[in-house]
C-alpha cells in the first residue's frame, strides 16, 4: 500500500485510472525467462532474451533491467483450450489493478511526463500494479524502455531517478524480478 500511495501522491494528471483486469498465467516449474499468459481470449507469450545490468538510484532503488520480447495469438482458438489441458492446476488466475504513466525521454532535457495517447519515439512507461492471487495482494513496479535499444538504459535511469524521492519505498535487490519468477512463489 505504500507502494500505491506514494505513487498517486507525486503523479500528476496524466497517469491512467487503474485498469481491473483478471489474466491466468501458466506457472513453470524452475523458469524464470518464460511467460504465458491468457487475457481476453489471447496468448500472451513473453520471453527474456538477455539481462542487462544492475540499475541503481541513491540508495533506496537497484534493480535488474531485463529485455523481453512480446508475442500475441489474438482470438484464441476455444478448442485449443490450455487451461483445461494436462496443464490444470499450473494456471494461476492473477486479478490486477494497474496504472500507468508514460515519459518522454530526451538527450539533453529531463523526462516530460506526456499522456499514453501521445507516441513519443524515445521514452518509457512506469507501471504501478497491484496483484492478488487468492487473498494474497501484492505490489508491482515496473519501468518499460521504448526507443532507440541503445538509449533504454539511460532512459530507465533518467525516469527512474526523476520520480525516485525520499518518500518513495526502498525497493531492494532481493525484490527484483520478473513475473515469471514471482509465480513461482504459489503452490498448486
Amino acid at each position: 500500500m505504500a507502494v500505491k500511495n506514494w505513487f498517486i501522491a507525486i503523479r500528476d494528471q496524466l497517469v491512467t485510472p487503474g485498469e481491473a483486469r483478471e489474466d491466468r498465467y501458466l506457472q513453470l516449474s524452475g523458469c524464470d525467462f518464460l511467460n504465458l499468459k491468457l487475457r481476453h481470449g489471447n496468448l500472451e507469450l513473453k520471453l527474456r532474451l538477455k539481462q542487462l545490468s544492475k540499475l541503481q538510484v541513491g540508495d533506496r532503488w537497484i534493480g535488474q533491467v531485463e529485455v523481453w520480447q512480446k508475442w500475441s495469438l489474438e482470438d484464441f482458438p476455444g478448442h485449443l483450450n490450455l487451461v483445461d489441458s494436462d496443464l490444470e492446476g499450473a494456471w494461476i488466475s492473477v486479478r490486477k489493478v494497474r496504472s500507468q504513466q508514460q515519459y518522454q525521454t530526451f538527450l539533453d532535457q529531463p523526462p516530460q511526463a506526456v499522456s499514453l495517447e501521445q507516441q513519443p519515439n524515445q521514452g518509457c512507461r512506469v507501471e504501478l500494479t497491484e496483484l492478488q492471487v487468492q487473498e494474497a495482494v501484492w505490489w508491482s513496479l515496473a519501468f518499460e524502455a521504448f526507443g532507440d535499444p541503445d538509449q533504454q538504459f539511460n532512459q530507465l535511469q533518467a525516469v527512474a531517478e526523476q520520480i525516485s524521492d525520499p518518500l518513495a519505498p526502498i525497493l531492494d535487490w532481493q525484490h527484483s524480478y520478473a513475473y515469471p519468477k514471482w509465480l513461482l512463489n504459489f503452490n498448486y
